[in-house]
């Protein structure tokens, strides 16, 4: 008895059993290059979808920089905490939606490349 892996989720499962117990997937009734279409383009959306979030976490640092621009005068006084607290959740948000972009990439490339 041969584990093998299964080219959609990668869980091992014997080779007696003639679909993946995980996600259903017949290996032998399956064809690959239609399966790393469908993972470029899941891919593909994921990485969309998270560029589109990192725009909003920019927008929140601009935002929270013109508020400070125009409630301290043109930097001549304190503006308070309000734009800081934008701006840091901006960067915070940012910072977070780079290291999840980074995260699909690489495993993106572990999987089928």
């Amino acid at each position: 008895m041969a584990l093998r892996n299964c080219p959609r989720c990668g869980n091992r499962f014997s080779s007696r059993l003639t679909a993946c117990p995980d996600c259903g997937l017949n290996p032998e009734t399956t064809d690959l290059e239609k399966l790393k279409k469908t993972a470029l383009r899941a891919f593909r959306v994921r990485i969309y979808h998270l560029k589109m979030a990192s725009y909003v976490a920019l927008t929140l640092i601009m935002a929270g920089f013109i508020w400070y621009y125009f409630k301290s005068d043109q930097f001549m006084f304190s503006a308070g905490n309000g734009p800081w607290v934008i701006m840091g959740a901006g960067v915070f948000a940012y910072v977070v939606i780079r290291a999840l972009m980074l995260q699909c990439k690489l495993q993106y490339r572990k999987k089928w490349r």
